[in-house]
């Protein structure tokens, strides 16, 4: 079985706008404090994805586990495409039709030049095809994944076999923890959006 361990990045610069795939912002010194804080327990695999949100998130976690990670090809945000760094308020006073058909269908319409919901899906859940071995393994396999909101979210439907159409429905700050126990038949989502600080 595998027991999997999903960390959001801590804040990056542009934090307040939509930044995705497109946008490779670094750590503010509060995503550092906050990522420095997390008490992550023993890992046998680490991987990030490819962001520097998430690379610096990862170097930091890995120098209290004395541990390695690899780039996760993927598992990197949604692309906003064209909306990459704009706020809620500039898309709504800039595209009010377009932004709201959008959020009420994400799973078919893109933004502009970037991915919906399903092209994420297909990526995400691609990306972790190594997992099938390790989970029918009578092993406790310990794998931690640094990545973003939606790819989290995207994990949390597929192990819990839920609908697309979820994907708002979870809370996931940055440089939260969020672990699911998954099993050859069921999964159990044991910690949702933690702040596990500590030593």
């Amino acid at each position: 079985m595998v027991e999997l361990t999903l960390v959001r990045h801590g804040e990056s610069y542009g934090a307040g706008s939509y930044i995705g795939r497109g946008s490779d912002f670094n750590l503010t010194q509060k995503g550092i404090v906050d990522i420095s804080s997390l008490n992550i327990g023993n890992q046998d695999l680490i991987y990030t994805s490819s962001m520097a949100r998430c690379r610096e998130s990862a170097t930091i976690i890995i120098e209290k586990l004395n541990n390695r990670f690899e780039i996760l090809q993927d598992i990197e945000e949604v692309d906003f495409g064209d909306w990459e760094s704009l706020t809620f308020d500039q898309l709504t006073n800039k595209n009010p039709q377009e932004f709201t058909n959008w959020l009420n269908n994400p799973q078919d319409i893109s933004p502009p030049n970037g991915e919906t919901l399903k092209e994420l899906q297909a990526r995400v859940i691609n990306s972790i095809s190594f997992l099938k071995d390790k989970i029918t393994d009578k092993k406790r396999w310990r794998i931690l994944l640094i990545t973003h909101r939606g790819p989290i979210a995207i994990l949390l439907l597929h192990f819990l076999k839920l609908d697309l159409n979820m994907f708002w429905n979870f809370r996931i700050d940055k440089a939260s923890i969020t672990k699911i126990d998954i099993y050859n038949e069921w999964s159990e989502v044991i910690t949702l959006n933690a702040k596990e600080y500590g030593q």
